[in-house]
């Protein structure tokens, strides 16, 4: 059973969140670069940097994006969306997500390699306001060089797909890189077809820290 300390969102900071990440249709969420890039861009810095003060950003982190994957519930399934990010293709997203969609995301990365370094690029690049320059520089890359593949960071997405999904049961999840657990997530598909229902804000965070988890060797459930 999940259970949760305090409810996440306080009414002033979920106002704030609707109108930041608040979704008008369905191909908003693929055509909107900034939005569409805004899950991966939090779970990239979480994989990266999940050890930084002991875990101190990873609910923030997490957090950031949990209010706008909820208005995303709205037009797509959790599994659907979480799809786009796993592919070698995207080709293979035919019969998931629309063609239309499909072709914003070729035009705009040509590969899901490419996305996912763009991704990336943005998370080392992406400027503050405040310093002056790239937000985690003097925090963590100055001394930290990112290490976390393409590969991996497709397999840590699939594993909260396949939660989503009930696929894997988070709560009996051990080890992101136990051998059986590496071959479901090579072997198996995500089965977008199954009936889901509508994730709650705590429980996707709840996926995303298990996952969090499991690839770092750090029980961060503790966290939330």
């Amino acid at each position: 059973m999940i259970i949760f300390k305090e409810k996440i969102f306080n009414s002033k900071v979920r106002i704030a969140f609707e109108k930041l990440f608040s979704i008008s249709s369905a191909a908003e969420y693929f055509n909107n670069q900034d939005k569409f890039e805004r899950f991966p861009l939090e779970l990239m810095k979480m994989l990266e940097m999940h050890s930084y003060k002991d875990g101190a950003l990873l609910s923030h982190w997490s957090e950031k994006t949990l209010e706008y994957l909820d208005q995303v519930q709205k037009f797509h399934k959790i599994s659907s969306v979480l799809s786009a990010y796993t592919v070698n293709s995207f080709d293979d997203l035919r019969g998931i997500i629309g063609e239309n969609e499909i072709i914003t995301l070729v035009d705009r990365y040509g590969t899901p390699d490419n996305m996912i370094d763009s991704i990336r690029y943005r998370m080392l690049h992406e400027r503050s306001s405040k310093l002056g320059g790239p937000k985690y520089d003097t925090m963590w890359f100055a001394k930290n060089k990112p290490v976390v593949s393409n590969d991996v960071f497709r397999d840590v997405i699939k594993f909260i797909a396949f939660c989503s999904t009930g696929q894997i049961d988070p709560n009996s999840f051990v080890d992101f890189w136990d051998r059986n657990f590496q071959n479901i997530i090579h072997t198996d598909k995500i089965n977008t077809k199954l009936p889901t229902h509508k994730i709650s804000t705590q429980t996707m965070q709840y996926l995303i820290i298990c996952a969090i988890s499991g690839y770092s060797g750090v029980d961060y459930t503790g966290l939330i």
